[in-house]
């Protein structure tokens, strides 16, 4: 599988041709991370910037509204509506699991928030705000939160095959639908 889906730097940097190096890469700071050969890394270094090409030569304007949604810059004057506020959005979920959970075979909602050991874009302040949104009040017992901090990684970086989140993320979704992985 090949590190389709990264953020912001890793993306731009490799569509604009910066030669591959494998002493800039980060070295494994926990056991999670995958070892990959050197015609792996290769592989992916110089496959990014064609994905790159193909995911962008469709028209990008959808995406481009959902950036807008997400900043709050559209021309509507509550595009999130009720789910306008980031504080009240884990009780108004938790309302909206409760309501759920009177039929009994809803399970409980599992949420989980995988942040990068090094992130330039929230840091460590916008990890700890994500975390304190979720407490066992606000989730009103109806919502499992659980977060963790995944070692070596960047913002850039967190999505890269060879940290392992993302396939611990996967098997985390396969037990969940109780899928043989």
């Amino acid at each position: 599988m090949l590190p389709v889906l990264q953020f912001s730097g890793g993306v731009i940097e490799k569509t604009f041709g910066i030669d591959y190096n494998p002493a800039s890469e980060p070295k494994a700071e926990s056991s999670d991370f995958v070892s990959l050969t050197e015609d792996e890394r290769r592989l992916e270094w110089y496959i990014n910037p064609e994905l790159t090409k193909y995911i962008a030569a469709e028209s990008v304007r959808g995406a481009s509204d959902e950036v807008l949604l997400l900043l709050k810059r559209t021309n509507c004057s509550q595009p999130w509506g009720l789910w306008d506020d980031s504080d009240d959005y884990v009780s108004r979920l938790a309302a909206q699991e409760t309501a759920l959970l009177a039929d009994k075979d809803v399970a409980l909602l599992k949420v989980r928030a995988y942040y990068a050991a090094s992130d330039n874009m929230i840091g460590k302040q916008g990890s700890r705000w994500f975390d304190s949104l979720w407490t066992t009040e606000t989730c009103g017992g109806v919502i499992d939160f659980a977060s963790r901090t995944c070692p070596g990684t960047t913002h850039d970086s967190i999505l890269d095959r060879k940290s392992g989140m993302l396939n611990q993320w996967a098997v985390e979704v396969a037990k969940a639908y109780a899928i043989a992985y």
